[in-house]
């Protein structure tokens, strides 16, 4: 995981190894602005409002009507990392009602993609809208979605490719400090363990795919799905629709629906990142964010 800034003369990698999430901060107005590119781990609203996804929703899966729209029971590791600078939550670009862009705007979508280009709200319309409009690219899980380690292995170069392709554009359109780090490991979500075929030496001693992950921590249930134990995660009756149920205690729990991670997990992550104990150079958050343009 590493900060880094267009300011510097001499090339930098795009990635560590998996997938990126990369944020720029630019000033507007003498005021700091997050813009966020991305799919349902930083989907603030997004798809909710496109697709009207509403009645997909849990009824009560959150106790904050701001953090409403979101995949999960609360707040997103952008979330986290807005209130580590003292911003408010960002508002989806597609938001017509209410609007509030003084902080910045969020452009993800949920089930977005960086390939293929065109499709729906993949990473290239993002950039698109982007540009339109005057950066945090959370995205890339989705196109490694299903596939073993093999396949993901050959297809990563690509969708760095395309990440870095964005990054340019944005550079062009004056966002200079890029903060790039990792996806979670898709082998242990509930989703993957409960769906995918697979035989008995395809666990690792965590309980997780070794197909899809190549080991990581801690075999995963679900908090809001349907089948109980081992994952909790049902195809035809996930969380939202059907029979699903919710957790009693959420903040026990690291995957919210078998794909999304809970607020409990995502507030892990987001201390972790700022940390700086898991990327270099060891930049504070706030610091990288405060970096003159």
């Amino acid at each position: 995981m590493f900060a880094a800034s267009f300011e510097d003369s001499q090339d930098y990698p795009i990635c560590g190894t998996t997938v990126c999430v990369s944020i720029s901060r630019v000033h507007f107005e003498e005021q700091e602005v997050i813009i966020n590119l991305g799919d349902s781990n930083s989907d603030t609203g997004g798809y909710v409002i496109v697709c009207g996804m509403s009645g997909q929703l849990p009824k009560v899966h959150t106790f904050n009507h701001d953090l409403a729209g979101r995949m999960c029971d609360g707040r997103l590791v952008i979330d986290f990392l807005c209130e580590s600078v003292g911003n408010d939550y960002l508002t989806p670009f597609m938001e017509s009602i209410g609007t509030n862009f003084t902080n910045g705007v969020n452009f993800a979508i949920a089930g977005s993609k960086t390939l293929p280009r065109f499709d729906s709200f993949n990473l290239h319309i993002q950039i698109s809208q982007f540009k339109e409009c005057t950066s945090h690219i959370d995205i890339g899980q989705n196109d490694l979605d299903g596939l073993s380690y093999e396949k993901a292995i050959l297809k990563i170069p690509d969708i760095i490719s395309e990440i870095e392709n964005a990054i340019k554009a944005m550079y062009e359109q004056g966002g200079k400090n890029f903060w790039v780090h990792n996806t979670g490991p898709l082998g242990c979500l509930p989703k993957s363990l409960a769906t995918y075929k697979k035989y008995e030496n395809d666990y690792d001693e965590h309980g997780c795919l070794i197909s899809l992950n190549e080991g990581f921590v801690n075999p995963l249930m679900a908090c809001c799905g349907y089948g109980g134990k081992p994952y909790d995660f049902e195809s035809n009756n996930k969380c939202g629709q059907g029979n699903y149920t919710i957790c009693e205690d959420r903040s026990k729990y690291i995957s919210w629906d078998g794909v999304h991670y809970t607020e409990a997990a995502n507030g892990i992550v987001a201390s972790k990142i700022l940390s700086t104990h898991y990327f270099t150079p060891p930049l504070k958050f706030n610091n990288f964010c405060n970096i003159s343009p």
